[in-house]
């Protein structure tokens, strides 16, 4: 995993963030730590003046990264950590994040200067498919994502969307996160009513994420819940106020079937209950919920990407867009909590 940082050249910036900044790279001749050969790549740095536990972080999400291997999550190349600054380098998504590349296909946008038009419904099928197969395969390994939204979701050069890297929207786009009084920083547009009032996270607060991000994707990059202060929003969830139904869509049947058939996977599994409190789970799982006083962590001593338990077997996959939809609604039993920042560090790099 640890690559020669004289093996690296860094081309141009691609982004900046609160601790640190990305950049376009190529590898000269150099393998990746799953022995894969490549050029072209993004190398994600961390500036001298972070301190230890900011080192850290960065190196535990690079070896969260590490156990992935699948088509729609940005690849891990390696990471370069002897000497300053400390690297982490990834596949280059060459149309950078979701959020931004549909935001370039507004009508009249200043970022439209290609004239782009609007995508099709086949084509938001397909990125849907795409994203639900990356959480998909997440879920198999037993990982709940907890921060999945279009900014952290990356666009190929073939139009191909996969998951991206875990801490990098984090940094690039701090303003959209909250961080209420003694918690850390929470993407509070993107969590569901549990998980803000409870900071219970599970793959079905994933699946309450992936149709913030099915809003992104419909309304061209729209923030949620525009006009609303974080701090207005996080109490607004809490208080059961969802989005609203899309309106003046170009395609609105096709759009209201696509929406209604995310709902109506949600109303099968019983993700939700009316006050969208605590999710409804099996007789079974309650049971084994109240005799486990480790079920949930709380947010202050979990990371962005934290493993549960489920009943699922590793590699298990779909072969449709409907069956990769569905597969995000796959119940799961209580996740276990998870290791201490050193003993995931040893375990992993």
């Amino acid at each position: 995993m640890e690559l020669k940082r004289d093996d690296l050249v860094l081309e141009v910036e691609i982004g900046r963030g609160t601790f640190g900044k990305v950049f376009r790279g190529y590898g000269k001749n150099i393998t990746s730590h799953n022995g894969e050969d490549f050029g072209e790549c993004a190398v994600k740095t961390v500036p001298e003046t972070a301190n230890n536990a900011e080192r850290l972080h960065f190196l535990i999400e690079a070896s969260v990264m590490k156990q992935f291997n699948t088509a729609f999550i940005v690849k891990l190349y390696g990471v370069v950590s002897d000497g300053q600054p400390v690297l982490v380098v990834m596949e280059l998504m060459d149309k950078g994040n979701l959020r931004d590349f549909l935001r370039s296909h507004r009508p009249g946008a200043e970022e439209n200067k290609e004239n782009r038009g609007i995508p099709c419904m086949e084509q938001y099928f397909t990125w849907a498919a795409q994203i639900a197969d990356g959480m998909a395969y997440l879920e198999s390994m037993k990982f709940c994502h907890r921060d999945l939204a279009a900014r952290n979701c990356m666009v190929h050069a073939d139009e191909t969307v996969k998951i991206g890297d875990f801490g990098m929207a984090r940094d690039i786009y701090y303003h959209e996160y909250y961080k209420p009084a003694g918690k850390r920083l929470m993407p509070v547009r993107w969590m569901a009513p549990e998980s803000l009032k409870d900071g219970k996270f599970t793959m079905k607060s994933d699946v309450w994420s992936f149709g913030i991000v099915m809003y992104e994707m419909l309304t061209l990059g729209q923030q949620p819940y525009a006009g609303l202060g974080n701090d207005k929003v996080f109490n607004y969830i809490c208080m059961s106020f969802v989005l609203n139904n899309l309106q003046n869509w170009n395609e609105s049947d096709q759009c209201y079937d696509f929406e209604f058939s995310i709902d109506e996977l949600d109303d099968q599994n019983n993700i939700y209950n009316d006050e969208f409190g605590y999710a409804h789970e099996d007789d079974d799982d309650v049971e084994s919920a109240s005799n486990d006083k480790e079920v949930y962590a709380s947010e202050e001593d979990i990371p962005m990407m934290a493993p549960f338990n489920n009943n699922r077997r590793p590699n298990e996959s779909s072969a449709d867009a409907e069956g990769l939809l569905k597969d995000l609604n796959v119940t799961s039993t209580p996740r276990q909590q998870v290791n201490t920042e050193q003993n995931l560090m040893e375990n992993t790099l």
